[in-house]
Formats: structure tokens, C-alpha cells, sequence
């Protein structure tokens, strides 16, 4: 003996109610004479016994038809989207016929269930005489009578074969069901398809299965534990409810049904279902054109404009939402989606590294103060020591989203992802408030990275439903407002992009002319964020390959490095110079992004002063030779490139003449991985006008050999050795130094190394030797 459970019952019930479901691109075409109603929507809502299923939508079809008798529309939905709630248990105890049938059994249900419901709209001119949910008016004024409406939702039965279960129910006679997903197919009378798609969780124990009637033909209600099969179940006519007018301009049909339920049969029951009531509301709307909403951008006075806008730090923009009909809308809000997240607020900077040191934050409740780091390893020349560096402590704004609102006016409710924790304002990416008090309403959008990127939205709440403002301007995609315009989605500003000429975020592929190395160790991506450099933001350029340093003892003119600069500047290269607290154990690019191709390191630069006694440990440890023992106190570098944390620093005497460009620069170059223009210069004991005195000597192809404004050729002999077997008498005298100021792009010699004083460089062509990117681990 088979039976229908009741809890499958409701369900079957819900699968055939067709609501239109909103959003995407719409139902296909319908049919002839059916014609798709825009902004219409339904709500209709059924509980019984802790029970409830909602059923909510779009797209709606309507039909007329006119007769002696007045006019009848017919409304139906062409699709559907359900949801049910809550739990239904339900325990039956025993159960006897009248006849004499007799079982024991228990019987308990529970479900969480939703599903959509879809109808293909080509049948939509047969429905009118289908077992299916629809909305009748009727309008008879024409033969005196008034206008009215009804809802009627009527299930159609399921034929099945005994034994069978319905396509909800898989469960055999007294066995135990488990979690189980459901595609079923339901044919009616006429031919027409209903596609059901189930989803979700069915716990049950089904035992014993039985049949509920709710509203008879004749209106009644009743309900019985039936054992027969197949299953039936039948809703009509929930109410009829006159209109005082027909205006499909703006046309609402509310109304609401409660059905008793009660045991009507001749079964004898203990327990099972109790008295109950089918509970029904609906609100259909087939209202007016939804008021037309925009969001747009709203520059400040001397604000740039939203094509060419990229964030600085700290900074506000405005943005409007303007709402033709304010009156009509229910509420709005604004949310910000696909927010970055970088730590700290640039390259190598915090949000208290913007500010003056021992005063309170403007926005944490902390005091901007510095605080140690822990002491970096140094390894120079073989020698072990360690620096020590002051950093700025860091602000909570640091590790929180990059754009968001802030609290603002009093009218706005702060939505989504909230967050106050040690600030000293509470932040959000929603923003929503009532039915505006005006047509247009602004809100501040607060930007706290130099590389900050997100995607703004407007929407209004009509009729119960959000629905998105037309966003309007240059930055305007889709349903957003781009901050920036980045519309290829790489987070870098398309402005930014077109003006250095770049595409790939990733990219860390600058080599200038003459260069044989590629890269500075920085991506787009962090050249486009940007590093503070004493303190100010500067965003780099990627046709350039950027250089930092930082002078330890603060010994150096400024002056020294910005000449520097504009040399190296001329050969694709800037130089950078950096504070303490501006990079991190020796890394620049310390707050990273997902691009970041390596750690790149910064140059540090000590007054030879402060390391002489390193310097003569260093000496002695070497066993340094008479010969050389001045040129380590006068410059050096740890050792040949490309740098890295064991390769990061230069020694250089900031005293008098010493203290050039040029000098720095050389050392520089072999921390850059160049060498030398050749070697064998030597130094001799000359006797000159009856004085001895210790004299460099250059010789053909040595240090002073190649291009004479090199950086890394010597300028320091006193003689040269015109020939190979030349003694001490034939020296002649090297009085044609030039100032360096470029890497040399030849071996040739130049100038008066083109005369034959030292002639070509045994290695030379130093530009092109330049590699200034940390390896990657």
C-alpha cells in the first residue's frame, strides 16, 4: 500500500507556482498576443504548520481578451524562484480504516528546500486553460458590472504507476532516506513542459505517506489521511477582491487567505497532523516605470577629473546618486566591491610616516612614535657587523581596506563589512539609508593607498527590489564607477598606463639604451603605487630603472645625489635617495603586492669616519699591500653585484675633494656588477725637483685605460708607462684627468687614451654591464 506524505504534498504544490524570477537578460520572446510587463513583480508567501515557502520575481506576462461581458486580463509568471523555511515535524502514532485496515507506524518529516520553476513562454497562449498559478481581472463595466481580481493557483495531479513515488520522494516502504538532490520533470494535461530544478537537503524517515486536499472545487477545505494513490492536490480561488480602478500605470493586488485545515474522512488517527491553517499572502505590483536612478562622479573644485583621477593618500572624492522621483524609492545605498587590500600605504610607507612624530593619529587612537628594528647583519669585506635603524610604529589604518567610507551624515546607516577596532572612526564598504530627502545625494569616498583600486555602486530599493543606478561618465562599466578607471581590471589606472606606455602589471622589463640587463626589481604594478623618498610619494617610471640609497651618517650634501641624479638620468637611470624607516632590513619594495618580482635591496652609503676602525680590522685581516692601503679608506664597495642584502654597501670619504659624484658613482658600479677597465696600475717611489714621493703609475689597458670620463676608470695617476718594458726613468707624466660623469658604452680609448697614454680598456663598455636588480631567491 502506498501513500503521499503531505510535507511532498506542500512541495508539489510550490513546484507548480510560477513567479517570474528577476534579473539576467529576461525570458525569451513570448508568444503572440502575450505581452512581457516591465516592473512588475510578485511576493506571495504560504505557511502551514512552521512550514514556509516564498516565491518572488520579475517578468510578467499579460493576455487580454474582450467579450459582451467586458474585458479579462490574464497575468501569468514565466518563471519562478522558491524558497522554503522552517521545519515540519509531524509524528503519526496509529492509524485504522473503516473497513478495518490497521497499521502501526511513526512518521516524522523535515525540510530545507529551494528550487526554480521555468515555462516555456511559446505555450503561453494555451495556459489560460492550465492547472497553473495565474492572476485574472476582469473588468466588466461594459455590462454594468465592476472590476475584480483572483488569484488562482491550482496543482495538477502526478500520474504515477503503484509503486511509484513522486520524483521528491525516493524512499521505499519503512526504510530510511538519505540527503538526496532532484531534477524532475512534471507533464501536464495540455502538453506544455514545467521543469523543476531541486535543490537541497531532505531529512526524512518515511514510514507511512498520505494525501492532503486543500480548497475543493466547491471551496470547501478539508483535509484526510487518504490511502490511495496517486497523490492530488488542488488550491482555487483564494479570494476574489474588487478594484475601484484599472490603471495599469500603477496597479497593486494584495490580499491574503487562511484556509482551515481539518480531519474530514473516515480514518481514526492519534496524533498526526494537527488542526491547522493554510496561510496565504501575495502582493503583486505592476506599477509604473521604476523611477530613473544615475550615480556619477562629483568633483571638488580643484579636483582632477575622473579620466585621468589617481588615488593619493588620504584623499576624498565625491559621488552623486541623483533619483528622479526620490518619493517613490524605499531606500538606497551605495556599496564599494573588489577593494585592494595592500599593507601599508604605498611601496614602503605607513599612514604615520605622513605625519609629524610624537602627536596623536588623526585616525588611530595611537601616538605616532618610532621604535627600533631589529638590527640588520652586515657582511663588508669579510667583516661582520650590524646596522641599526629608527622606524615610524605603524597605524591600524595600515592593514584594512584600501578605499571605504567613512561615518558620514547622520542619515546614513553603515552596512557590509564594518570595522572601528583602534581607529578612531568606524569604517565601511556599504552605506544605506531611507527614501532620500532630495533628487541628489553625495558621498564622500575616502582613499588611504597610493595604489588603492575599487568598484563603486548606487542602488534604489522600488517595490521592495534593488535595483541598480545607471552609473554615467568616463569611468562607467557595467553597474559601477571604476576608482580608478581601470577597465582591462589590472589595478593600475588606464590613464596611467597609456601615459607610460605600459600593459603588463607584472612587467619589471626597463632596458634602456646600451643596456645589456633588464629590470630594476620593481614591477608596474609598485612603480605605479609608488615609495616614499624623504619623505614625499613619488610614483617611479618604468622607462627608467630606479636606484635607492640612503646615506647612514647623513654625511652627503643633497646636492651630491641629485647631481648624481641627473647623471645617471641621462643613461636611463634615477637615483633615489631614501630615509631611515623607507625600506625594511634593507628591502625597498617591504610592503608588497602580488607582483612583486624580487626584494629589492637599498644601496647604503657609510662616511669612511664612522667605519675606520673596520676598515684598518679589515686591512690587517687582508694583509693589505702599502700599495693600496689608502684607496680603502678613500672608497669602497662590499663587493662586485648585483646587490643584495650581502652586497648593499659602500664605504666613502666625505671629506674636501673627495666628496664627489663621480666617486660614489664608481663604487656604486661594482655593486652594479661592473668591473674595472683593466688593472696592473702600480705605484712607484718617484723622485721629482730632489723630493721622493709615492706616485701612481697607469699602465696600457689598466684602470685609467678606455673612455676618460668613464665612472669607473681611476683618475688618480701621477705618471703612465708609455711601453710595456718601460723603467722608472722612461714614466712620463699623466697630468689629462677628466671629470667622470657617464658609464662608458666602448672599449676604445678616448680622448687622450685615443693618443696612446693608456689606451683601449681591457673590458670597458660599462653601461651595458649594469645590473641593478636583486636576484630573486
Amino acid at each position: 500500500m502506498a501513500r503521499f506524505s503531505a510535507l511532498a504534498s506542500l512541495l508539489v504544490f510550490v513546484l507548480l507556482l510560477f513567479a517570474s524570477k528577476g534579473g539576467g537578460q529576461g525570458p525569451p520572446p513570448p508568444a503572440p498576443g502575450w505581452e512581457l510587463l516591465k516592473n512588475a513583480s510578485i511576493q506571495l508567501t504560504m505557511s502551514l504548520n512552521g512550514m514556509k515557502v516564498h516565491v518572488s520575481g520579475q517578468n510578467l506576462y499579460l493576455h487580454s481578451s474582450t467579450s459582451g461581458s467586458g474585458t479579462t486580463h490574464v497575468i501569468i509568471p514565466a518563471n519562478s524562484t522558491a524558497k522554503v523555511s522552517g521545519s515540519w515535524n509531524y509524528n503519526h502514532k496509529s492509524l485504522k480504516t473503516s473497513w478495518g485496515w490497521q497499521t502501526e507506524s511513526d512518521c516524522s518529516y523535515r525540510v530545507n528546500d529551494s528550487h526554480e520553476v521555468t515555462i516555456d513562454p511559446a505555450h503561453l497562449d494555451s495556459l489560460d486553460r492550465t492547472a497553473l498559478t495565474r492572476i485574472e481581472i476582469r473588468d466588466q463595466r461594459t455590462s454594468g458590472g465592476g472590476i475584480h481580481y483572483r488569484i488562482i493557483s491550482r496543482g495538477a495531479s502526478a500520474t504515477l504507476q503503484p509503486g511509484e513515488r513522486p520524483g521528491l520522494i525516493k524512499t521505499a516502504w519503512n526504510q530510511n532516506a538519505s540527503v538526496e538532490t532532484h531534477t524532475t520533470a512534471y507533464s501536464l494535461s495540455n502538453g506544455n513542459t514545467v521543469t523543476a530544478h531541486d535543490q537541497g537537503t531532505i531529512e526524512k524517515d518515511y514510514k507511512c505517506y498520505f494525501d492532503i486536499d486543500v480548497g475543493t472545487d466547491n471551496g470547501s477545505s478539508e483535509v484526510g489521511e487518504q490511502l490511495r494513490f496517486p497523490p492530488r492536490l488542488q488550491f482555487r480561488d483564494f479570494q476574489v477582491r474588487p478594484l475601484p480602478e484599472l490603471d495599469w500605470g500603477n496597479l497593486r493586488l494584495q490580499g491574503s487567505e487562511s484556509i482551515s485545515i481539518v480531519k474530514n474522512s473516515p480514518v481514526i488517527t492519534e496524533g498526526g497532523f494537527p488542526p491547522s491553517s493554510l496561510d496565504v499572502n501575495w502582493d503583486v505590483n505592476l506599477g509604473a516605470e521604476n523611477p530613473v536612478a544615475t550615480l556619477e562622479p562629483a568633483p571638488s573644485p580643484g579636483d582632477k577629473k575622473e579620466k585621468f583621477f589617481i588615488p593619493e593618500i588620504g584623499q576624498t572624492r565625491r559621488y552623486r546618486l541623483t533619483v528622479d522621483e526620490p518619493g517613490r524609492v524605499e531606500a538606497i545605498r551605495f556599496k564599494l566591491e573588489n577593494v585592494t587590500q595592500y599593507p601599508g600605504v604605498c611601496g614602503n610607507g605607513t599612514n604615520h610616516m605622513r605625519f609629524p612624530q610624537n602627536q596623536p593619529c588623526p585616525d588611530c587612537n595611537r601616538r605616532i612614535t618610532t621604535e627600533d628594528e631589529e638590527p640588520v647583519p652586515v657582511n663588508y669585506g669579510g667583516l661582520k657587523f650590524k646596522r641599526y635603524y629608527e622606524r615610524v610604529n605603524r597605524c591600524a589604518l595600515d592593514e584594512l581596506p584600501d578605499v571605504f567610507f567613512r561615518e558620514q551624515s547622520s542619515r546614513f546607516k553603515m552596512k557590509g563589512k564594518k570595522v572601528k577596532g583602534d581607529l578612531k572612526y568606524t569604517i565601511s564598504d556599504q552605506l544605506e539609508s531611507g527614501t532620500p530627502a532630495s533628487k541628489a545625494v553625495e558621498v564622500l569616498v575616502t582613499f588611504m593607498d597610493s595604489g588603492a583600486a575599487a568598484k563603486l555602486s548606487a542602488e534604489v530599493k522600488v517595490n521592495g527590489e534593488w535595483q541598480y543606478a545607471l552609473p554615467q561618465g568616463d569611468v562607467a562599466q557595467g553597474d559601477y564607477l571604476l576608482l580608478p578607471g581601470d577597465f582591462d581590471g589590472d589595478r593600475i589606472s588606464d590613464f596611467y598606463e597609456e601615459y607610460r606606455m605600459i600593459s603588463d602589471p607584472k612587467a619589471d622589463d626597463e632596458k634602456p639604451e646600451g643596456h645589456g640587463h633588464s629590470g630594476d626589481g620593481f614591477s608596474n604594478l609598485e612603480e605605479y603605487r609608488g615609495f616614499f623618498t624623504m619623505g614625499s610619494l613619488t610614483r617611479l617610471s618604468p622607462s627608467n630603472k630606479d636606484i635607492f640609497i640612503h646615506d647612514k651618517e647623513d654625511s652627503f650634501p643633497a646636492n651630491l645625489f641629485i647631481g648624481l641624479s641627473n647623471d645617471f638620468r641621462n643613461q636611463g637611470m634615477v637615483v633615489r635617495e631614501v630615509r631611515a624607516g623607507e625600506f625594511r632590513n634593507e628591502v625597498v619594495n617591504y610592503s608588497p603586492v602580488d607582483t612583486r618580482v624580487t626584494e629589492q635591496v637599498v644601496i647604503v652609503i657609510h662616511d669612511h669616519y664612522s667605519m675606520i676602525p673596520l676598515l684598518h680590522m679589515m686591512q690587517q685581516r687582508t694583509q693589505q699591500s702599502e700599495n693600496n692601503t689608502d684607496w680603502t679608506v678613500l672608497a669602497a664597495a662590499a663587493s662586485m653585484g648585483p646587490p643584495s642584502k650581502k652586497a648593499n654597501t659602500l664605504v666613502v670619504n666625505s671629506a674636501g675633494e673627495f666628496a664627489n659624484a663621480g666617486l660614489i658613482a664608481h663604487e656604486m658600479g661594482h655593486l652594479f656588477a661592473v668591473k674595472h677597465h683593466g688593472a696592473g696600475d702600480y705605484f712607484v717611489q718617484y723622485e721629482e725637483n730632489g723630493t721622493r714621493e709615492r706616485r701612481h703609475v697607469a699602465v696600457k689597458h689598466g684602470t685609467h685605460s678606455g673612455d676618460p670620463e668613464c665612472y669607473m676608470i681611476y683618475n688618480s695617476a701621477y705618471l703612465f708607462k708609455p711601453h710595456k718594458d718601460a723603467g722608472i726613468d722612461e714614466l712620463k707624466r699623466f697630468v689629462q684627468h677628466r671629470a667622470r660623469k657617464h658609464f662608458c658604452t666602448t672599449k676604445a680609448g678616448l680622448l687622450h687614451n685615443a693618443s696612446g697614454v693608456a689606451g683601449s680598456a681591457f673590458h670597458g663598455n660599462c653601461l651595458y654591464q649594469i645590473d641593478v636588480k636583486t636576484p630573486s631567491k
